[in-house]
């Protein structure tokens, strides 16, 4: 059975993603730091046997590794908004370019990504998305 990956998989956009897996039959490890504490996205799921939800920190190797090990494909959300921010703080002049791999027919998780990057203007232009 194919193991997929999700790191930032209890975040909104992650656990749209993690559920469409589950529905298509993936077994699905998400690697989340679960942060804000009344994070409830995925427990509809809890009791699926093809979910597994480990709390951890993608920066972290103990955290990360071993699940590197069993995956067969990884899908990286994790911080995805607080890496736009800081892309933007660094250079707030610079354009932002993302590519987005969006799975067929979900297009929700694309336009969340969409959303997101319109909500990071600071009063400056950061560049324009293209969805």
């Amino acid at each position: 059975m194919t193991t997929v990956l999700v790191t930032g998989g209890a975040g909104y956009i992650g656990s749209i993603f993690v559920e469409e897996l589950i529905q298509l039959g993936f077994r699905t490890i998400v690697l989340d730091n679960l942060y804000y504490d009344n994070q409830t996205s995925l427990n509809h799921l809890m009791h699926n046997n093809l979910l597994e939800i480990r709390r951890g920190d993608v920066r972290k190797p103990s955290d990360i590794d071993p699940l590197l090990k069993r995956a067969d494909y990884i899908f990286p959300l994790a911080a995805l908004v607080g890496q736009l921010l800081f892309l933007e703080s660094e250079n707030s002049d610079a354009d932002i370019t993302m590519f987005i791999n969006s799975p067929g027919g979900s297009v929700t998780a694309g336009m969340a990504i969409y959303d997101t990057m319109q909500f990071i203007v600071t009063g400056k232009q950061i560049g324009r998305a293209h969805v």
